[in-house]
């Protein structure tokens, strides 16, 4: 007889389950890790890729405090990959467990813990909650369950369709994807963002001044739109360049390279730019270099 994969692999689990619960100690249905921690299996999942794997994820959060009822709070969290997480044997056990409960999750799983809330020391999630909310040894009740997860380039395509369809704010999906880029800093002015990969050693920028950029235009997705265009412009004058890179150079000095961030309404708006070329309610960066005209 041939079984389907889906029911062997929802019946393994669900033994495996059963077993582990019948094993542990502690709050009733929970597991026990040691050092007064416990987890509790809430849910499988089957989509791909695993936790581990992923460029991204998505992953709803909860935390509730089990000395305090009336203080919890929830969120949903978008993070980068985890292959940063390093386990170092001779890091105490606190950290090391949270962070293998957290490494051990699938796409699709749901997962409650319950332990101190000093665990969280020096775990992605320390970022996210503090002293100033929890006591050092409050025990809390940590839910997490992983929603979606990324393979390279995914994230990025994701942000812009949730953005373009109103079911993110444009500048939010702007964010969420600078902050998930660890290796690269980012400066928020207003809604516009810019990465500086290149610092000159020019003069900023007066309004009446000539000036060229050297300049390409991308979708958030990465999706390069033109070839490198060189424009020559007076610096200050309405109409020449779009609003967010308008607002952008002021911040910026000749010598300048940068990525530069903007959402719709500081660019190509809701109609999106000519020949839609630009997609209607789309958030855009650009690649320039900042020059001085010679003229």
């Amino acid at each position: 007889m041939i079984m389907n994969p889906t029911f062997v692999k929802n019946t393994l689990y669900t033994l495996i389950l059963a077993l582990s619960l019948s094993a542990c100690g502690g709050p009733k249905g929970f597991e026990d890790l040691g050092n007064g921690h416990y987890r509790r299996l809430d849910k499988f999942g089957d989509c791909t890729p695993n936790l581990y794997d992923a460029s991204h994820f998505i992953m709803q959060v909860r935390f509730q405090s089990l000395d305090r009822s009336d203080l919890k709070y929830e969120f949903q969290l978008h993070h980068h990959s985890l292959h940063s997480l390093q386990l170092k044997e001779n890091e105490d056990s606190l950290s090391n467990e949270l962070s293998r409960a957290i490494l051990s999750m699938n796409c699709g799983d749901a997962m409650t813990l319950r332990l101190p809330f000093q665990a969280f020391d020096r775990s992605f999630l320390s970022a996210y909650a503090d002293e100033s909310m929890f006591a050092i040894n409050e025990n809390i009740e940590l839910s997490m369950e992983v929603l979606q997860t990324f393979v390279p380039g995914e994230y990025s395509q994701y942000l812009m369709s949730a953005s373009q369809q109103g079911e993110l704010d444009e500048s939010e999906a702007i964010e969420l994807f600078l902050m998930n880029e660890p290796d690269h800093d980012y400066e928020k002015h207003g809604d516009c963002f810019i990465q500086f990969f290149a610092r000159g050693n020019g003069d900023t920028l007066t309004v009446g001044e000539e000036i060229i950029i050297d300049y390409n235009t991308y979708l958030l997705n990465g999706k390069k739109l033109d070839e490198s265009t060189i424009l020559q412009f007076t610096y200050g004058m309405p109409g020449q360049i779009v609003d967010g890179l308008h607002y952008a150079l002021s911040f910026m000095t000749i010598g300048d390279e940068a990525l530069v961030y903007m959402p719709s309404q500081l660019a190509f708006g809701e109609a999106g730019s000519a020949g839609k070329i630009v997609p209607r309610n789309t958030p855009i960066y650009f690649r320039i270099k900042l020059m001085k005209s010679e003229v």
